[in-house]
């Protein structure tokens, strides 16, 4: 990513609860189109086998 031109300041994005790959790099594009430097953080990243996992937990949850 380019160094931010002096349009603006730094973008801060967090994300409580988690964020996924998909998100990361939608913000990686987004900040490349904006010349912009924009940081994302969160409580801690959701990979695709946690959230099915989180997905399996839930249902079995429901059935008791």
């Amino acid at each position: 990513m380019a160094a931010a031109s002096g349009k603006g300041g730094v973008v801060i994005v967090y994300i409580a609860g988690g964020v996924t790959f998909s998100e990361m790099r939608a913000v990686y594009e987004l900040a490349d189109q904006l010349n912009r430097e924009i940081y994302i953080g969160s409580t801690h990243v959701i990979t695709p086998r946690g959230f099915l996992d989180d997905l399996k937990s839930l249902h079995l949850e429901m059935l008791t």
